[in-house]
């Protein structure tokens, strides 16, 4: 009896031994790959995103010339008041009226290109070019309005608050108009125009482009912003350097105490961050986008970001902590000799915040119109659909006035000047990404999708098939055991 026992403990551990062997040979591989699955996706991608010395690899080419189509939409804000009435009162209502938007196509490309510090930084210079979009409505190039007299305003902005000295009339001359608003094309404002006043400041303009003053005019074709990014996938896009042509304005390293990324470079594996720091050479400045939401679209799991404005002297880190600011000056980039509390930038018709203290009626923010959003692939950080939409104001000083007996408006002598800000026009830039590209992106999900479903069916597998050893072992044993049991002797 004994001897049978022991031979069952024996046939026993000879048994477990070959399950415990059949458990690791099954269940290891599939607990492994269950495990470690995204890294097998993360390498690939990153091998396929990292920028090296190799003009012809597909992630330089993409670099070089970004595979995105972005169009920006102008709306300038025309004022449909009676525009003398804020002669005799400052603060007097205004009324605003969107203009149709004037329509861009603009092609983002990086010239100068420049491989440093054994090939772990690259400098380089934006060149945008912008062409008015194939459907541009032609009606817009005769149609005129009331805009804010942006040279005028940024004129009188280096003469203080007080009118005692007038020296600003005196320096602008008679024949010069000083009214806070003008009638104009609306093409003008974008594509250029020249003035009295315009003359008088055109040598001391900074840049590219100054036979006429345009927002589209003034940056259009140049190569007038060079940065040096570092190139390593967990820095990739990094700032290290940039300089402008239009305004003194320099990073260095130490500039930020966060870092601080090019926005045209794109940054790969966005699923652990929630805030990035894009620097934007038009305001001279890095612009926070944080994370929102994951959303679905394009059969992908997309990360939403939204823009938000931090006040960088009181929010050091510009973490996602940090308050949003109603609007930021961005004086300093438009005109180095530019005061202050001159040019602002918000969003668009003040959105998120309270726009009925400006006592301009016209503002109807809605946030599928007037806020920014911008939907990353998270693997290669590649911007999928984008809106980014802002809105540029003038803070001017508004001088009052009287009319003489001859009907002639006169400058009150006494009292100080009253400033008032005033919305120019909003921008909506909307990037969307080439169909091949997309394609390529979609496939990487699908492949991610099919592989969150074979790691699991692999785990549930291995545990049918060591199930399955475990029982038909343990039936066969039992039946030998049966067999002998009763084998007569």
């Amino acid at each position: 009896m004994t001897h049978s026992t022991n031979g069952s403990k024996k046939r026993f551990l000879r048994r477990l031994s070959v399950y415990i062997i059949v458990a690791l040979v099954l269940l290891i591989p599939a607990i492994l790959f269950y495990i470690y699955w995204e890294k097998l996706i993360i390498s690939r991608v990153l091998k396929a995103v990292k920028l090296i010395r190799e003009p012809e690899s597909e992630a330089m080419k993409n670099w070089k010339n970004p595979p995105t189509i972005i169009t920006r939409a102008y709306r300038l804000y025309n004022y449909t008041t009676d525009v003398d009435e804020i002669k005799q009162n400052a603060w007097a209502m205004l009324h605003v009226q969107e203009t149709r938007p004037y329509v861009y196509d603009i092609k983002v490309k990086k010239e100068n290109i420049k491989w440093i510090n054994n090939d772990q930084n690259l400098e380089y210079s934006v060149q945008r070019l912008f062409q008015r979009h194939k459907n541009f409505d032609e009606t817009l190039l005769t149609e005129d309005g009331t805009f804010v007299n942006i040279l005028r305003a940024i004129f009188r902005a280096q003469y203080g608050r007080s009118q005692d000295s007038g020296t600003f009339e005196t320096f602008v001359g008679k024949d010069v108009s000083r009214d806070v608003f003008y009638k104009k094309l609306g093409i003008e404002e974008l594509e250029g125009f020249t003035s009295e006043l315009f003359e008088k400041m055109k040598d001391s303009m900074m840049g590219p482009n100054t036979d006429k003053y345009g927002f589209v005019y003034r940056y259009n074709g140049s190569r007038a912003y060079n940065f040096t990014i570092r190139v390593d996938n967990e820095n990739k896009g990094r700032v290290l350097k940039y300089a402008s042509e239009y305004v003194p304005f320099k990073i260095n390293p130490t500039t930020y105490d966060f870092p601080v990324y090019d926005g045209l470079t794109f940054l790969p594996l966005l699923q652990t961050k929630k805030t990035l720091n894009m620097f934007q050479p038009d305001i001279c400045r890095p612009i926070q986008i944080k994370f929102n939401k994951i959303v679905h679209m394009y059969n992908m799991d997309l990360h939403e970001f939204v823009i938000r404005f931090i006040d960088l002297t009181q929010c050091h880190n510009n973490s996602e902590s940090c308050d949003e600011l109603e609007s930021i000056d961005i004086s300093k980039c438009v005109s180095s000799s530019m005061p202050e509390d001159t040019i602002y930038l918000s969003k668009p018709h003040f959105y998120g915040h309270n726009s009925s203290k400006f006592n301009i009626h016209g503002f109807a923010p809605e946030k599928e119109k007037h806020d920014s959003m911008l939907y990353f692939e998270p693997y290669t950080g590649t911007p999928v659909k984008a809106h980014h939409r802002i809105q540029m104001n003038v803070n001017p000083y508004i001088d009052t006035y009287k009319q003489n007996r001859d009907g002639e408006w006169e400058r009150k002598t006494k009292g100080k000047s009253v400033k008032r800000m005033l919305p120019l026009l909003w921008m909506d830039q909307e990037v969307t990404l080439y169909t091949e590209v997309l394609q390529k992106l979609q496939h990487i999900h699908r492949m991610v999708n099919i592989l969150k479903i074979v790691r699991i069916v692999a785990v549930l597998l291995a545990i049918t098939i060591l199930v399955m050893v475990i029982v038909l072992m343990e039936v066969i044993a039992r039946k030998k055991q049966n067999h002998s049991r009763y084998k007569p002797k």
